[in-house]
């Protein structure tokens, strides 16, 4: 990470080599979770006792999970069950919320048959920022990934984590900012 951070063009340059370089240098586990209500909820579910996980990568996958429930009989119907996977318009995201409280009151069915609750916490709203240029084109799901920008803001105080998931889509060839002028 600190070669890929060399090669983005900082302004100031000291920013990159001074804050951001010296925090990269000293990097420490980061925690993707955080005890909110707001936010992007994690698509986690598990067992009370914590014996099976279960994450969930689409809609798609979720409303096929609802369906097992609710022929376990966990779940009397699916909330989201006139949500057509594959149909991308806003009319059919319209007709989900993937937020709290909503998504709280999905409860899903593990291998060994138990039941199953989303875990509390959310994702970071600094790791959700990092995920922006793939969100908005909608990849992997459909679009291309993420172009790079020539150049990007940010206030006088540069989230590290932000920039963290820049460097990580770097490495995939998907850096999506060349160079940034801290203001």
């Amino acid at each position: 990470m600190i070669e890929l951070n060399n090669t983005i063009n900082w302004k100031p340059q000291s920013t990159g080599t001074g804050r951001f370089g010296k925090w990269l240098e000293n990097l420490v586990d980061w925690n993707l979770s955080r005890s909110r209500y707001w936010g992007t909820p994690l698509p986690i579910w598990r067992t009370e006792d914590g014996t099976e996980e279960k994450c969930i990568g689409s809609v798609e996958e979720l409303v096929n999970e609802i369906d097992r429930s609710v022929k376990a009989g966990f779940m009397d119907k699916n909330p989201f069950g006139s949500f057509n996977p594959g149909d991308f318009s806003d009319n059919n995201y319209n007709k989900i919320d993937l937020h709290r409280p909503y998504v709280d009151d999905v409860i899903l069915v593990s291998e060994s048959g138990k039941r199953m609750y989303r875990e509390t916490d959310l994702i970071d709203v600094w790791f959700d920022s990092g995920a922006m240029p793939y969100a908005q084109m909608h990849y992997p799901f459909e679009g291309l990934p993420p172009t790079p920008s020539q150049e990007g803001e940010q206030g006088q105080k540069p989230r590290m984590d932000w920039r963290m998931e820049d460097l990580r889509m770097k490495q995939e060839d998907l850096l999506p900012i060349m160079e940034l002028l801290i203001k």
